[in-house]
């Protein structure tokens, strides 16, 4: 095995680590997204774009990890580059989180 490609396995489960960490931090995140309706006060809020932005998030978690596992084994059978995988997981669940918080700050009148 080449020292690029030692360099590429390590990397890989570098990012892989981050990317769990990241899904249990945006899994947790989920649960704050209710205090985006703290600006209704007594009044009644619609609680749909809270589950909607959440699902977001949540499917975008599954997909990063079904994202860097194909991607992995794929880059594992073609031997190119597999840390580009895991790192654009990352990206998608750090996307949603933003995109997930927007969709239920928009709750509030």
């Amino acid at each position: 095995m080449s020292a690029g490609r030692v360099l590429d396995v390590v990397a890989t489960t570098f990012a892989l680590i981050i990317l769990v960490l990241e899904s249990v931090a945006a899994f947790i995140l989920t649960g704050f997204f209710v205090m985006a309706t703290d600006t209704c006060g007594p009044g009644e809020c619609s609680t749909a774009r809270i589950s909607l932005g959440s699902g977001l998030v949540y499917l975008a978690i599954i997909g990063a990890f079904v994202l860097s596992g194909v991607g992995i084994a794929r880059a594992v059978s073609r031997v190119s580059v597999m840390v580009i995988w895991p790192v654009l997981g990352c990206l998608l669940v750090a996307g949603a989180v933003f995109v997930g918080g927007s969709i239920a700050d928009s709750t509030s009148p």
